[in-house]
């Protein structure tokens, strides 16, 4: 039997605010948004209990932000993940799937659980990374600003599942956007536990031959001096002239923290490279928060 297991996340306690070497002052509440200051996505309903996991703020529709999380109802059994896209006033905009509200589970693609992360692109189009429920894969949606899927991400089902990349069990987590370029970061099944990875996909979801190798990058032969790490976020650059678009990737190990820059997508002589920065300054700050 596979006994893999999931690296394990640090138990260190966020430091309190009386720990903090600086209190931030108290911001007011705005009253005039949403309701009394508070935008309400669901209708409240007996025994439902619902949790958001990302906001954003849209680049390309002004005042609108979008929301993913889950409600369950145990009385009703009503399970609900979700996007949901937000006026500047806090209210649902009904211009985005009708009603402001996408539900996945309403898809029959698969049972979800709660959305790992959200970016849009250059286009106002959105890449939500949702996981299936009770496997250790994971769907990428593509949904454009209207709120519908895109039908010509994914082989024409609007999504990609990790079952289809690859051949082995992958959950997805992170993501980053480069004018084409899509970059995940996700938990491939190893030997002995799940190790971290980075997948490079083109704008139709497939992967990217010219990333890692074959659109995989295995971060775990990257890291020197260790074996145990997580990926903790990535973010994505294009620079003039010089790279088609590197991404950068902020990993936990047991010496701290490390920002590495992968160049695989610079079709020159620095392709495949990968360099590493220590940052004392970096690493100091996200060791206290």
């Amino acid at each position: 039997m596979n006994t893999s297991r999931k690296p394990a996340r640090s138990t260190r306690v966020p430091p309190t605010l009386a720990q903090a070497s600086m209190q931030l002052p108290q911001a007011p509440i705005d009253g005039a948004y949403g309701i009394d200051g508070i935008a309400y996505i669901l209708e409240k309903s007996a025994g439902s209990r619902a949790d958001s996991t990302a906001i954003i703020n849209s680049m390309v529709t002004d005042g609108r932000s979008y929301v993913i999380g889950e409600s369950f109802n145990p009385n009703t059994e009503d399970a609900r993940v979700f996007v949901a896209s937000l006026k500047q006033n806090g209210k649902l905009d009904g211009s985005f799937n009708g009603d402001g509200i996408f539900d996945f589970n309403k898809t029959a693609s698969a049972a979800y659980e709660a959305p790992e992360s959200i970016a849009e692109d250059d286009a106002g189009n959105l890449l939500i990374v949702v996981p299936v429920q009770g496997e250790s894969a994971s769907h990428l949606w593509k949904l454009n600003a209207e709120g519908q899927p895109d039908l010509t991400f994914g082989e024409g089902k609007g999504y990609v599942a990790t079952h289809a990349l690859v051949k082995e069990e992958l959950l997805l987590e992170h993501l980053a956007l480069a004018k084409d370029h899509i970059f995940v970061t996700g938990l491939r099944r190893g030997p002995q536990k799940f190790e971290p990875v980075v997948i490079g996909l083109d704008r139709d979801g497939a992967l990217r031959l010219d990333f890692g190798a074959d659109g995989i990058l295995d971060v775990s032969k990257l890291i020197p001096d260790t074996h145990s790490h997580i990926i903790d976020g990535i973010a994505s650059f294009t620079p003039p002239l010089r790279f088609a678009a590197p991404c950068i990737g902020l990993v936990s190990d047991a010496g701290g923290r490390r920002v590495w820059r992968h160049h695989s997508l610079d079709h020159r002589r620095e392709s495949g490279q990968c360099l590493w920065q220590q940052w004392p300054a970096l690493v100091r700050a996200m060791d206290h928060q």
